[in-house]
């Protein structure tokens, strides 16, 4: 039986039997940190070969773990994100998505205990985790913070409308008004002290793909098989249409961004909130062309598109897939609805892979299969549940697009590269070897802050009251 490729990720990482990312023992976690504070967000090696073996070392005491920066980089790397959010955009309530082991949690909520015991009292940190074994490591390394008031660990997924972050009953926190409560904040553009945190998040989130017949033009979604062999069926699937809409992917392609790309208005939100645009009416009228100019001009044995035994395209007559960022699209819907009086969101990832699979031209979305415990990557007919990672990189151009469209007016948008992200908001030693400089340079660092609107807060008050997905 085929399915579409969001639901073979999904059972392929997540499933709780044999994903790759749930039968997690305590052994395959890493190991637990406990980092000081401090004001100092750098880090520094001798040399290059002195910071290889520190990896290697890592590695060597956690052999099934996944050291994304933020743990590489512990306690810095934390330090930096909490002073940026806490301190530098008087953020009162962090909510991460997928904490994963709790690390940048724990170095952020220690940075702003010991630098900033104020707005330490003030803030409320929240971690958003599917992942049972994770969540047990986050009690346990965010056990003080929990004690505190000042960490609140929920298990559910980010995914889940409206997202739930609401505090137990008995416990007292700063809520900002406007999460999860439905009340009229300020309306008058202030963007609420909410951040999302993701980091390196985007990259596992299930993606689905979709193909262009060469000679009829037709959009096709792709099924795939228990062996990994794609198969198509007309595109139809509303949460592809969505995702395509929202990115400028396929039938809806849209160049990427420049860099100096202006911001939303509420127009464009409103539009894409709707799920409907212009745009789906021209590329109707375009296919329509495509079509009658095929019959004029070819026979009309050449102008009949091959097929399979079973009805569909033959693969000769189809183009490389596009990835489709899927439940990223649900995710970035989810915080409208789960935050109608705004937010912000902060991003890091993944923007190329060097062995990525092949995709269609014009976009940057493509996936990189890796083999646990060999570091060997692979194509789809080889995978098979629990023993691949399955990861794909993030066009951040589209991603801020993508964000405008989602959630509403969109303000003070900013993309750097991590180096360069580093360079501007947090403390370089000049001295030695700094590996946040040297290591990690296909990531990216997103940063955008939402403001109300009121359609999507309507929006969400209906799926409050239980209208969501």
């Amino acid at each position: 039986m085929s399915v579409l490729l969001r639901n073979f990720i999904y059972e392929c990482l997540y499933s709780p039997k044999r994903g790759y990312f749930h039968p997690v023992k305590e052994a395959d976690l890493p190991l637990r940190r406990t980092s000081p504070g401090g004001q100092d967000a750098e880090q520094k090696f001798a040399s290059a070969a002195h910071w290889e073996a520190h990896v290697r070392d890592l590695y060597q005491s956690a052999p099934r773990t996944w050291l994304t920066p933020s743990e590489l980089f512990s306690p810095y790397y934390g330090r930096a994100i909490g002073r940026f959010l806490s301190l530098l955009h008087q953020h009162d309530t962090i909510v991460e998505v997928g904490a994963g082991n709790g690390t940048a949690a724990l170095d952020a909520l220690n940075y702003l205990r010991e630098v900033a015991p104020e707005r330490y009292a003030r803030t409320v940190y929240h971690t958003v985790e599917i992942s049972a074994p994770f969540v047990m490591r986050q009690r346990e390394q965010l056990f003080e913070h929990v004690e505190a008031g000042r960490c609140f660990v929920h298990h559910c997924s980010a995914l889940e409308v409206p997202m739930d972050i609401s505090v137990p009953n008995g416990m007292e926190a700063n809520v900002c008004p406007g999460v999860n409560d439905g009340s009229a904040s300020d309306r008058n553009g202030d963007h609420g002290k909410v951040a999302v945190v993701a980091l390196e998040v985007l990259d596992n989130l299930a993606h689905d793909a979709v193909a262009q017949h060469r000679r009829t033009g037709d959009w096709y979604q792709v099924l795939i098989d228990a062996e990994g062999r794609f198969s198509y069926e007309l595109l139809q699937d509303e949460y592809i249409l969505d995702a395509c809409r929202v990115w400028g992917l396929g039938p809806y392609h849209e160049a990427e961004e420049s860099p100096g790309a202006t911001e939303s208005t509420h127009e464009e939100a409103a539009t894409f909130a709707s799920g409907v645009h212009p745009l789906a009416r021209s590329v109707t009228f375009l296919r329509d062309l495509f079509h009658r100019l095929n019959e004029a001009v070819l026979p009309s044995s050449a102008g009949s598109a091959s097929t399979s035994d079973a009805g569909m395209p033959s693969p000769d007559d189809i183009s490389w897939p596009i990835y489709v960022p899927t439940d990223a699209t649900c995710l970035l819907r989810n915080l409208s609805r789960s935050f109608p009086h705004g937010h912000s969101l902060f991003v890091a990832d993944f923007s190329t892979f060097s062995d990525s699979l092949p995709t269609a031209s014009g976009t940057s979305i493509a996936p990189v299969i890796q083999t646990f415990g060999q570091g060997s990557t692979v194509n789809w007919p080889s995978v098979r549940p629990g023993e691949h990672d399955i990861m794909f990189s993030t066009s951040f151009p589209r991603l801020r697009r993508a964000h405008r469209r989602a959630c509403g007016s969109v303000v003070a948008q900013e993309l750097l590269s991590q180096q360069a992200w580093w360079r501007k908001y947090a403390t370089i030693n000049p001295a030695g070897y700094n590996p946040i400089l040297e290591s990690f340079a296909n990531v990216s660092i997103y940063f955008g802050k939402a403001l109300f609107h009121p359609r999507l807060a309507d929006q969400g008050k209906a799926d409050a009251d239980g209208n969501g997905r």
